[in-house]
């Protein structure tokens, strides 16, 4: 049978263990809570870039149509005589 000096130690040790859980278990918590709000950091970020990535494509689809309007712009409309590429032939 356990004698009281080994309760005591028993109970010391078991004092000491829980205290070095109890600041391990803290550490890990206030770690998780860091990664989390980098987490949310990130893909705050992440929205922003994808957004930035929209516009553009937006953009450059744009300019594409607009270049082809004045494509068929310069196609229909008639060029004064002596213009080079002369489409209008003058005739009414």
């Amino acid at each position: 049978m356990a004698s009281r000096r080994e309760y005591e130690m028993l109970f010391g040790l078991n004092a000491r263990l829980n205290g070095g859980f109890q600041g391990a278990f803290s550490k890990a918590q206030a770690q998780f809570t860091r990664l989390g709000n980098e987490i949310r950091k990130l893909s705050r970020v992440q929205s922003d870039i994808s957004a930035y990535q929209k516009q553009q494509r937006a953009i450059e689809a744009t300019t594409r149509k607009l270049e082809n309007l004045k494509r068929q712009q310069a196609l229909v409309r008639p060029k004064p005589p002596g213009s080079p590429r002369q489409l209008w032939s003058g005739r009414s």
